[in-house]
């Protein structure tokens, strides 16, 4: 995978990163997580060298990795990361 690629992933998983310090202080951010993975599904698509599709599967499984990594020291974390896999998987596979 190319850097530039890899790098746009990793900016969308930080901005959900983001979202999960927010929902620990009570903010309600599900329609911003469906935004993110919406707006990082369309960009997948004109900005990759690879193919949308496996940027699309990098960026599910850096969720999930992430998820698990901060699930003990930051469940909100965690959870904000899963609902993003779980939303991009169903865009994924519709």
């Amino acid at each position: 995978m190319d850097k530039h690629d890899d790098d746009v992933v990793r900016h969308y998983v930080d901005e959900l990163m983001a979202l999960g310090v927010r929902i620990m202080s009570g903010e309600q951010v599900s329609e911003n997580i469906r935004r993110v993975v919406d707006t990082a599904f369309i960009d997948f698509e004109v900005r990759f060298t690879t193919t949308p599709e496996a940027s699309k599967l990098l960026f599910l499984s850096r969720l999930k990795l992430n998820a698990g990594l901060v699930a003990s020291s930051s469940p909100g974390q965690s959870s904000v990361l899963m609902k993003a896999h779980d939303i991009g998987m169903k865009k994924l596979f519709v």
